[in-house]
């Protein structure tokens, strides 16, 4: 079966990405002769039956990578379907059907709620890609939230233009809205 890949928006183009996957440098008798290796991802709609398990692990090992701070009963007591109800849900897979990310959307304030990477897939485009298919889906201006000591995704909104706004606190720490007009 070839792998093709689809967005949740009919008529649009496919959503296809390669991104550099770089490895730890090899040693240095070898450093001349390897190349980068590719990642190969698609955007596509969340499916309940086929993607609920591996998004509901992703969720969970996510937010340990990205919330080192939080009290691990919060972590731990978090549930995928109950904090992704009435959500227009899409994943990011690779060619080998792997579940590498998804992202969550509150079409009706046009707030995204959820932005979650396999930490093993960090730096490969996944997250971008989600973040802008996620934009295509909403109108603006887009909001969402971000953890203030999360600065890995701090850095990864403002690099893409998004503006801050307002800060609260909620059961993990304190948090800083971004907006993108």
């Amino acid at each position: 079966m070839s792998y093709k890949p689809v967005t949740s928006v009919p008529g649009e183009k496919e959503l296809r990405f390669m991104s550099p996957l770089f490895r730890k440098s090899p040693p240095p008798s070898e450093s001349a002769s390897v190349e980068p290796t590719a990642i190969v991802f698609a955007i596509r709609p969340y499916e309940e039956s086929r993607d609920f398990e591996a998004c509901r692990a992703l969720y969970f090992r996510s937010r340990e990578v990205a919330f080192p701070w939080a009290n691990p009963r919060v972590l731990a007591k978090a549930d995928f379907r109950a904090d992704t109800l009435g959500e227009l849900l899409a994943v990011a897979e690779t060619e080998s059907n792997l579940l590498v990310g998804f992202v969550g959307i509150w079409q009706p304030e046009n707030f995204i709620h959820h932005l979650y990477v396999d930490p093993e897939f960090f730096r490969q485009g996944i997250g971008k890609a989600l973040l802008n298919h996620a934009l295509t889906l909403i109108k603006r201006p887009a909001r969402l939230r971000c953890q203030t000591r999360n600065k890995r995704a701090y850095r990864f909104y403002r690099y893409l233009g998004w503006r801050t706004t307002e800060r609260g606190v909620d059961e993990i720490g304190s948090w800083i809205e971004f907006v993108y007009d």
